[in-house]
């Protein structure tokens, strides 16, 4: 699986952006883009919405889902962020 630092990468280069043009389209500092990026900081979840749908990424291919017990008996499925 791919980590999330070389997916963002990835997606943003084969569109053609610029760390900064990403950041504008996305509302956020081209700073944080390169903390994405080298895995630094893990984007919010509000960010990483709009990374996939900027950069065209299936959101499961950035979240690891899973389910695990909710303590009434049952069970949820709760994601998370791809490990780095």
């Amino acid at each position: 699986m791919m980590t999330l630092q070389r997916l963002i990468r990835k997606h943003r280069e084969m569109k053609g952006l610029s760390q900064s043009e990403l950041a504008e389209i996305i509302g956020t500092d081209p700073v944080m883009i390169g903390r994405w990026e080298r895995g630094i900081n893990k984007p919010s979840y509000g960010m990483l919405r709009a990374l996939c749908i900027s950069l065209t990424i299936p959101p499961e291919m950035a979240l690891e889902l899973h389910w695990v017990a909710d303590g009434d008996g049952g069970h949820k499925l709760v994601s998370t962020l791809i490990k780095d």
